[in-house]
């Protein structure tokens, strides 16, 4: 540990204390001492039998959900900043805290934060195949929060539809350019499985349904949710069946038993009307060698460009 280290590891304790008990400018100025340590030092020391870094990490992530706009704003730039520079993980809890902060309308005024993560999020995902895989893993925590959340919470005042399309758009995989036919190894492991990302939420998200039309619940049968289907984008035949990972049959036999039990609910037209259209789509793959729907998304920069177009348009996450 060098001098500097052992200075900032002798003074995290009052940076946490300051934290937790002092005035908002002082907390500040706290939080921002914390994001620069963690920039630079690896602080493995413990307290108490957890490392000061997971500790200041913590702290950090803790503080995205502060009702004081200017700690809120501070940690979700500190936490971009250091997840972007592989300083921190990429942890799916983290990344679901920064949507909704983005997303909840508490922020809708908060010019700074807006533009900091609609910068972070597109560069995030442009920059590896594990980050989108990460994404992934962040679409159905962050869709569930925003089922389950209570009445009262601004939260509700989302469409949870346009919160899904921003996270499929995240996630597209022809935003990207993956190149899939000359990679090996780990890399085409993860081409695969990128390449598939879209088809493998589809999966969750009509399971969801399923559960709910035998439940006779209505949490993942609201039009809302059912209209993200219609963002997802399907590989082509030919990715599909070249996939070491392949979902494309399951896909399909789970969307027929889903719409099947839509259509013997009076209750669930709407249900099985959006049902049978994405079924009509994916049908269509075993007749088409490509999904003629994706044709924008060949290149990969105009892609990225396009996403991040629409990222800067933050109106469209607000219901």
């Amino acid at each position: 540990m060098d001098k500097t280290e052992k200075t900032a590891s002798t003074n995290v304790l009052l940076f946490l204390q300051v934290l937790d008990n002092d005035v908002l400018p002082l907390q500040v100025i706290a939080l921002e001492a914390i994001v620069d340590i963690l920039m630079v030092h690896e602080m493995r020391d413990e307290v108490d039998g957890q490392s000061q870094r997971q500790m200041l990490i913590v702290s950090l992530t803790n503080c995205v959900g502060s009702t004081e706009a200017e700690l809120r704003t501070t940690a979700a730039e500190g936490i971009a900043k250091l997840i972007f520079s592989r300083r921190i993980p990429s942890e799916p809890g983290t990344l679901v805290r920064l949507i909704l902060v983005f997303c909840n309308p508490i922020s809708a005024d908060d010019v700074r934060l807006r533009q900091s993560l609609s910068v972070f999020f597109p560069a995030f995902a442009a920059s590896r195949s594990s980050n989108r895989l990460c994404l992934e893993e962040c679409f159905m925590p962050t869709i569930q929060v925003l089922v389950k959340a209570p009445e009262t919470s601004p939260l509700r005042q989302l469409d949870i539809s346009r919160v899904g399309q921003f996270l499929l758009e995240l996630t597209n995989p022809h935003a990207y350019s993956t190149k899939r036919s000359k990679a090996t190894g780990n890399d085409r492991t993860l081409a695969d499985a990128d390449s598939m990302i879209h088809s493998r939420i589809a999966l969750k998200l009509i399971n969801c349904a399923i559960d709910d039309l035998e439940g006779d619940t209505n949490e993942f049968l609201r039009p809302s949710i059912l209209r993200i289907l219609n963002g997802i984008v399907l590989p082509s035949k030919e990715q599909a069946e070249g996939n070491a990972m392949p979902v494309g049959q399951d896909l399909l036999n789970i969307t027929r038993k889903a719409k099947e039990l839509a259509e013997s609910k009076p209750k669930s037209k709407q249900v099985a009307n959006a049902l049978n259209k994405f079924y009509d789509r994916l049908q269509l793959l075993e007749v088409q060698d490509h999904n003629k729907e994706n044709e924008g998304f060949a290149d990969g920069s105009d892609g990225v460009t396009a996403l991040i177009d629409k990222t800067e348009n933050l109106s469209i996450l607000a219901a």
